[in-house]
């Protein structure tokens, strides 16, 4: 285990790893090896960040808002360049990227619809805005019935000033931004649990997230060890991802 990384951050990558094949999917479908200039939003540590700069054929550019973050990505990854910035205001200049790209980011802010138009902005015409994930906790699955914890992720997302159920309404939030829908989807994502320094990450992050919400948060750990080792664990778990284009014939 990398002692140098917060809970958080461990979490974050372990999460990255559930959905990396569906990213490169998407990566291919944008044809990101051919993309010149690229902005990912929301870049955290930069473990995504550095994923992407690897298959783009330009420099990457990621920013975040949490400048903790951001100072110990720019520590593990110095050859990126990663930036303490409000998406909401990006310091950038109109057309400046020929892609735009967010992973697992929409849903914590306050006013997609205010970034959705500075994603606009800063994209040349004809550039693709690519969501590779954004997830809906409405239509949680959880088996068995003594691991649901569907209404406590809805809850302590909802109280960190997250939008648990943001995924439903990602590619109408895009239409109105003034953003081409290109084509959207659901990955399927099913999750039957994990072993070894993964299942800690993940049981850790349960302690973390879900105390204030869980009565027995500790005797839900005992469920969940049981129920991964039984090989009866199951999360399902839709996640939405979207691509869309700029189209120079609009004008916001």
């Amino acid at each position: 285990m990398d002692d140098t990384l917060t809970p958080d951050d461990r979490y974050y990558r372990l999460q990255a790893g559930w959905t990396r094949p569906h990213r490169n999917a998407l990566y291919r479908r944008i044809n990101l090896s051919g993309r010149r200039r690229v902005l990912d939003i929301g870049c955290a540590d930069g473990f995504i960040t550095e994923e992407i700069a690897r298959k783009a054929d330009g420099p990457v550019t990621g920013i975040d808002i949490d400048a903790d973050a951001v100072f110990r990505g720019r520590a593990r990854f110095p050859e990126l360049d990663l930036r303490a910035e409000d998406a909401c205001g990006l310091p950038f200049k109109k057309g400046e990227f020929d892609a735009v790209i967010t992973s697992f980011t929409l849903m914590w802010i306050a006013d997609p619809s205010r970034v959705l138009r500075e994603v606009r902005r800063v994209l040349e015409s004809g550039g693709l805005f690519l969501a590779t994930g954004e997830p809906d906790h409405g239509g949680r699955i959880d088996w068995p019935k003594q691991c649901d914890v569907k209404q406590p992720w809805i809850d302590a997302l909802s109280r960190q000033g997250a939008d648990p159920f943001f995924g439903r309404k990602m590619a109408s939030l895009i239409s109105v931004s003034g953003l081409d829908v290109v084509d959207v989807g659901v990955l399927s994502s099913l999750w039957g649990g994990e072993e070894g320094e993964g299942r800690e990450t993940y049981l850790d992050d349960l302690r973390l997230q879900l105390s204030d919400h869980v009565p027995d948060i500790e005797g839900l750990i005992v469920d969940e060890r049981r129920a991964q080792d039984e090989g009866e664990r199951l999360v399902f778990l839709p996640i939405f991802w979207a691509v869309a284009k700029k189209l120079s014939l609009i004008h916001i």
